[in-house]
């Protein structure tokens, strides 16, 4: 199966990046790695998250240390759609 980055996961993953480096760039490559290494595991396993079951039906979620990354399975990939602080409220994704 394929893995597919939408331009706002990419984005996500450019400012989840850019905070971190403010404190330590050893702990911004390390969370962007951590984060990188828990998609490709969905090459293998793409239905290892739950799906969410409130607005979007046929969205699951993964969460890697603070972070949720929502993603959708088709037959052919896996489209990470986001990757956003856990803590925050998530309506408006």
């Amino acid at each position: 199966m394929k893995l597919h980055w939408s331009a706002r996961a990419d984005a996500d993953l450019v400012e989840i990046w850019l905070q971190l480096s403010v404190h330590s760039l050893i702990a911004a490559d390390a969370m962007l790695h951590r984060l990188q290494a828990r998609c490709e595991a969905l090459k293998e396993f793409p239905d290892m998250g739950p799906l969410r079951r409130r607005r979007h039906k046929d969205v699951r979620q993964l969460v890697e240390g603070n972070f949720m990354i929502l993603y959708r399975v088709s037959e052919e990939r896996v489209e990470i759609l986001r990757v956003i602080d856990g803590r925050r409220e998530l309506s408006d994704w």
